[in-house]
Parts: structure tokens; sequence; C-alpha cells
């Protein structure tokens, strides 16, 4: 099972442009080889304009982060994933 356009709640899986303004990521973990796999959330705010948080929820890889964070959050998911 890989992410896709399915919807669960108000999440769905992709990756978002938010008007916040930054990036949401969201990768449905239900039925695959991550789901249940330990992660340890990870949050970084340096400023209101340097900030990202990364978590797993409700069987989900959650990703929140300013304009520049995009790549930094898929890539602390595929390091994770891979580990």
């Amino acid at each position: 099972k890989t992410a896709g356009d399915s919807q669960s709640g108000s999440l769905i899986n992709g990756v978002h442009y938010t008007d916040h303004p930054g990036w949401k990521v969201v990768i449905d973990l239900d039925e695959t080889d991550l789901e249940g796999k330990l992660f340890s959330e990870i949050e970084v705010g340096n400023s209101e304009k340097d900030w990202f948080i990364c978590r797993v929820k409700d069987k989900k890889f959650l990703g929140h982060g300013d304009p520049q964070k995009l790549e930094k959050m898929l890539q602390i998911f595929l390091e994770w994933s891979k580990s």
C-alpha cells in the first residue's frame, strides 16, 4: 500500500502547501511495513520563519514546516523508513 489520494478524516495523503505559509506532509502508514514502527517526534522552532515538526500519529507520518522545509521533512521520512 502506498500513499495515494485516499482520505481519512480531515487529513488527505500527500504533500500540501498551506496558507500559514508552509508545507504539510501526510503519509498513511496503515497496512504497511512502517505501521507500528517507533518514531521519535522531531520539533525544531528556531523562529516563525524557520521551523518544522515531524511525528507519527494515528498510523500516519505527519510533517508540518515553513516553506523551506519540504525536502527536510521528506528526507526524515525516507531515512526513518529505511532504518
